[in-house]
């Protein structure tokens, strides 16, 4: 696993959480009265983006 580790001691891998991850972000960011608009309407069409035709 070092092998792949940045000089600078990090790892760089491509991430994209789960339909869920979006979901509880939205959750904490409203819980937190954290009103960043823009980032919960991005969260909310990428979770749209994931549906597919049977709902799921």
């Amino acid at each position: 696993m070092q092998e792949k580790q940045s000089k600078d001691g990090t790892w760089r891998y491509c991430f994209e959480g789960s339909p869920m991850t979006d979901a509880y972000m939205i959750i904490l960011l409203r819980s937190l009265v954290i009103n960043d608009e823009e980032l919960i309407w991005k969260l909310v069409k990428r979770i749209q983006s994931k549906q597919i035709e049977n709902g799921t």
